[in-house]
């Protein structure tokens, strides 16, 4: 049971070794590292660098116009023929625990996607929002990007939807739903969420959300 964490990466090169750190510290390894970067202009190709030298984590590095987070994500998961897909912004980082957690709960059939709780950076938990019902969805995210799922659910879905920059997750999350495959929620916060001057949900303007919220709603039929 092979798992890729797919890394997408703009100009993070603040925050992308200690994300990597946090894939390399696992308790059960990943199997392939995959850091997208959409043409940075910083250091990022120098940390990459790095871990490609010490091999640990085994990362590779695919280099890509920056089209959006969906877009770099798809581009990834394309990549790699891994059946458990990480997908792990590079701001942000995971506990030690986080594959081998995940992977228990995947190895049911059935369930397509792993769902750990968040740490805020003042050390707030949050947890994902159980039950994982398609009205449910459609009032709000009901979890949180960095959730473990299988490949296939991004193959029968189509991949994340590129038509809008934000909230790419809650979509992906609603459809993989409506595909037919189940949702579980860990109480455990495995996934450390570190908000960042400069990031989507940054440059968001007032009525981004409101909007956002009419596509999912309209596309989904309500």
């Amino acid at each position: 049971m092979a798992v890729a964490v797919i890394i997408p990466n703009l100009n993070c090169a603040q925050c992308l070794g200690r994300c990597l750190e946090s894939v390399a510290a696992q308790t059960v390894p990943a199997d392939e590292v995959i850091v997208v970067d959409g043409c940075s202009s910083d250091d990022s190709d120098k940390i990459v660098i790095e871990c490609m030298v010490k091999k640990q984590p085994p990362v590779s590095w695919i280099c890509t116009p920056p089209l959006g987070m969906a877009n770099a994500r798809n581009i990834g998961i394309a990549a790699t023929k891994a059946e458990f897909i990480v997908p792990l912004d590079a701001d942000d980082w995971i506990e030690p625990g986080y594959i081998e957690r995940c992977v228990k709960i995947l190895a049911w059939g059935g369930i397509g996607v792993a769902a750990p709780a968040l740490r805020w950076p003042d050390g707030q938990v949050q947890l994902a929002k159980p039950p994982f019902t398609v009205e449910r969805f459609l009032e709000e995210n009901l979890l949180f990007s960095c959730s473990m799922f299988r490949r296939q659910c991004w193959q029968d879905v189509g991949g994340y939807d590129e038509y809008r920059r934000t909230y790419e997750d809650w979509d992906f999350w609603l459809r993989i739903l409506k595909a037919g495959w189940c949702i579980e929620a860990l109480d455990e916060p495995l996934f450390h969420y570190c908000p960042r001057e400069g990031s989507s949900s940054h440059r968001m303007k007032p009525g981004d959300h409101e909007e956002y919220v009419r596509y999912i709603r309209e596309k989904h039929g309500k």
